[in-house]
């Protein structure tokens, strides 16, 4: 988190990737082979997220995206992390309005600069130009039911893709949601009740996200729940639930879909990238742990 920065656009969670991080060995014995890293959610508009393999010694052997999506975040955090300093914003209202009124700056900006009326960039609306030709989405940090709402109503103000992260009271809303043909990437669901805007967890809501034509994925929200668990997360929305192919599918399909990698990620298909996961019993069995994990045809792990 960039916490003193309010709006940071400009930030690149790429330029911080560290490769020898135990996270991403962590994610090979957990079965996971690509993962999309992202700031953190203290900032109304957070900074730029980027997908990698959880190979490679450099980032830039890694790397598949170095800018896929722009992270916005709503709820508790920005208004926590502002109110705390005394500053603007210290409310949901103030959230919605700082973000509205960087949009609105990069549309002007992005007409000056097809007309040539400037003569100088500005790295924050530079930043903002993809998201607002909607060659990148919104990653729209919310959890309660209103600021998913906000962040669905700002994304049809500016046309713009987006994603909900966490959506954890997707299924109080899930019916707008359906409507919306929304892509809800849901999780942590291995957290205890830790704040107000998380008091109607459930495991059921990635079925009933379903249920209505939702896209949905997992997401241990590594480092709050280990990437090891991301099975264990699916294993539980089935215990409550979910049909077991529509939870391996929210782990593959539907996690590439959403990155807009879903031509290149997520089957075991001629043309797609030799990702493979050999699990040593069912990969919904919380018992269960990787045999070996291949990544782009190579070999990066074999269970002793």
């Amino acid at each position: 988190n960039e916490i003193y920065g309010l709006v940071t656009p400009q930030i690149r969670a790429y330029d911080a990737v560290k490769m020898r991080d135990i996270a991403f060995q962590n994610a090979i014995k957990g079965g996971v082979t690509t993962v999309m890293i992202t700031p953190g959610s203290a900032n109304p508009i957070g900074g730029q997220a980027c997908v990698v393999k959880v190979k490679g010694k450099v980032v830039e052997e890694a790397c598949i995206k170095d800018s896929c999506a722009m992270k916005f975040a709503f709820g508790e955090n920005p208004k926590g992390v502002y109110g705390s300093q005394k500053k603007f914003p210290s409310t949901r209202m103030g959230t919605a309005a700082v973000i509205r009124e960087w949009l609105m700056k990069a549309q002007d900006y992005l007409k000056r600069k097809k007309n040539k009326e400037f003569k100088e960039r500005d790295i924050k609306l530079e930043a903002l130009i993809p998201l607002i030709e909607g060659k990148i989405p919104v990653r729209a940090h919310a959890h309660q039911a209103d600021d998913i709402i906000t962040a669905y109503r700002i994304a049809q103000e500016f046309n713009l893709d987006i994603v909900f992260d966490h959506c954890t009271e997707g299924h109080l809303i899930a019916k707008e949601l359906g409507k919306w043909k929304a892509k809800a990437v849901v999780g942590p669901t291995l957290t205890g009740l830790t704040k107000p805007e998380v008091s109607h967890k459930s495991f059921e809501t990635p079925k009933v996200l379903m249920d209505e034509g939702c896209t949905v994925a997992f997401t241990t929200d590594y480092p709050i729940i280990n990437i090891e668990a991301l099975n264990v997360t699916a294993a539980l929305a089935v215990k409550y639930g979910l049909d077991e192919n529509k939870a391996i599918k929210a782990l593959t399909e539907n996690a590439a879909f959403i990155l807009g990698l879903d031509k290149r990620l997520g089957k075991l298909e001629s043309g797609f990238d030799a990702d493979v996961v050999v699990w040593d019993g069912h990969p919904l069995d919380t018992r269960s742990k990787p045999e070996y994990v291949f990544i782009d045809g190579d070999k990066v792990f074999e269970k002793k």
